[in-house]
């Protein structure tokens, strides 16, 4: 895999094999990266805008959580999982953790909804 990053101050790109740069930049790299996509999720919550520090947090989580997600699902801004039941199966692996539900209790309520989508279509 290429690596391309552009500087446009610079305009100019640096590009290397993701396969040829050392273990300790590749782990640099990631973990600056999925720190930087993640916390700045929470640019826009401001403080003053909350009446608890509770409140705060708990706002701030919700984005946060919603780009750690995307990240560990592979639903990133600007691509998409190439594969649709892959994707399927991530989402279902998702409700499972949040809802707590059963893997048959979900597979009933996709059938569900696979039916009615069928019908809406007919």
């Amino acid at each position: 895999m290429q690596l391309n990053i552009f500087v446009p101050k610079a305009n100019y790109t640096f590009s290397a094999e993701v396969e040829s740069l050392p273990t300790e930049s590749l782990e640099y790299v990631i973990k600056y990266g999925a720190t930087q996509a993640v916390v700045d999720t929470t640019a826009g919550i401001k403080r003053s805008d909350f009446t608890t520090d509770e409140e705060f947090h708990e706002a701030a989580l919700v984005k946060a959580q919603k780009r750690w997600d995307q990240i560990t699902s592979g639903n990133v801004p600007g691509s998409r999982v190439a594969d649709p039941q892959a994707a399927e199966r991530r989402e279902f692996m998702k409700l499972m953790r949040e809802t707590g539900a059963s893997a048959d209790d979900l597979k009933a309520a996709l059938q569900l909804v696979r039916e009615q989508k069928q019908a809406e279509a007919a």
